[in-house]
């Protein structure tokens, strides 16, 4: 059973609760409480059978939430969570998940499945708090932590608190602070791990960083999805990726937009994939990739037959490296979705693209948008 409150309007909890009994709800594994007080807050979790809930989502309107905090925690010390979602709890949420007057040994979390702390202004040392309460956690699959201020020390404490994990699969670390001894951190713990989506856009990894993963994919089994976005990976940091994607077979999905790749990188990257058998997605966008680079990925189309989304928006291509893609089209079959929007492509280019999709049935989606065409945009 699961039940959605959303107090969206004065009287609108009071009305719920002079129609339903709450004592009746007995038999509860998923609750949402949206725009809610304490003292509702309270009614509901102090007064249910809390026995059964496995799913716990709540968001509070109140800028004191001291009292939110301990009726939580009592919650999360007497039920199994499966999955756990606080929302505008900000600087409060290590008191929510491993409040200090427990002092953590009485945390108990072990049947945790999934942990969602994205965007809650965590620092280095509240994930010293996390990794105490998930030490033990033998059940973990899925961890947010994105936006947030977790640097290299944070990381430190997460790895070290993972190592014994055996059931991570998908990790959510973007849009944090984490830098090159960061990611060596995390690389060196999740060796012989079965993570499948490793999520590190914006964050400062760089060349070195780059190294660090690329040791990590070359030998690994299990990440079918890396997420690298605005990292200052370069060409150095892309070259590395580009070694490690000749030996690994299991990575479908690559993002390396907005990481100042030129088409020096381009080459790295398109020899490893020639006859790459597993890359299926390949996000490329917003870098400085020109004509020679959209030539070498046209030669790599050739050959590929596994590629099926090329993103390339945002580049410096023009008309005549949107002919090099359109001509390594006519023997791909497999890619089904370009974009090239916001490129300096010509009209001429891309009618000759639009012409080739007329005669191109695998080519399902190709997006041309905001083409600049003799300084104006289309």
């Amino acid at each position: 059973m699961s039940l959605t409150i959303s107090n969206n309007y004065k009287g609108k909890l009071r009305k719920f609760f002079s129609v339903y009994d709450i004592h009746h709800f007995t038999r509860l594994r998923s609750l949402t409480l949206d725009q809610i007080n304490h003292s509702d807050l309270d009614r509901f979790l102090q007064h249910i059978n809390i026995s059964t809930l496995v799913s716990l989502s709540v968001k509070s309107h109140e800028s004191n939430k001291t009292k939110a905090v301990a009726t939580i925690s009592s919650v999360i010390n007497r039920c199994h969570l499966e999955n756990l979602c606080l929302s505008n709890f900000d600087r409060v949420v290590k008191d929510i998940s491993w409040p200090i007057q427990y002092k953590l040994q009485h945390l108990t979390i072990g049947v945790l499945t999934t942990l969602n702390l994205d965007g809650k202004r965590i620092t280095d040392q509240v994930v010293q708090y996390v990794g105490s309460a998930l030490r033990n956690n033998t059940t973990l699959i899925t961890l947010h932590l994105g936006g947030n201020y977790i640097g290299d020390n944070g990381i430190q404490y997460l790895s070290e608190a993972l190592q014994n994990n055996a059931t991570l699969t998908s990790l959510y670390l973007g849009n944090n602070q984490i830098g090159e001894a960061g990611i060596q951190y995390l690389t060196d713990m999740l060796r012989n791990k079965p993570l499948t989506i490793l999520d590190l856009k914006s964050n400062h990894l760089a060349a070195r960083g780059a190294q660090y993963l690329a040791d990590l994919l070359r030998n690994n089994t299990t990440v079918t999805t890396l997420d690298v976005k605005e990292n200052q990976i370069l060409d150095e940091g892309t070259q590395y990726l580009a070694d490690a994607l000749q030996r690994n077979t299991t990575l479908t999905i690559l993002n390396l937009q907005s990481n100042h790749i030129t088409s020096t990188g381009i080459q790295y990257l398109t020899d490893a994939l020639r006859n790459n058998k597993t890359l299926m997605i390949l996000y490329l966008g917003e870098n400085e990739i020109d004509d020679e680079g959209a030539q070498y990925l046209a030669d790599m189309l050739r050959n590929n037959i596994t590629l099926i989304t090329l993103d390339l928006k945002n580049n410096d291509i023009t008309t005549r490296g949107a002919e090099y893609l359109v001509g390594a089209l006519q023997t791909n079959t497999t890619l089904t979705t370009l974009n090239l929007e916001i490129n300096n492509t010509s009209i001429e280019g891309i009618q000759h693209l639009s012409g080739l999709l007329r005669a191109k049935m695998t080519l399902t989606t190709s997006d041309l948008e905001d083409n600049i065409i003799g300084g104006d945009i289309m």
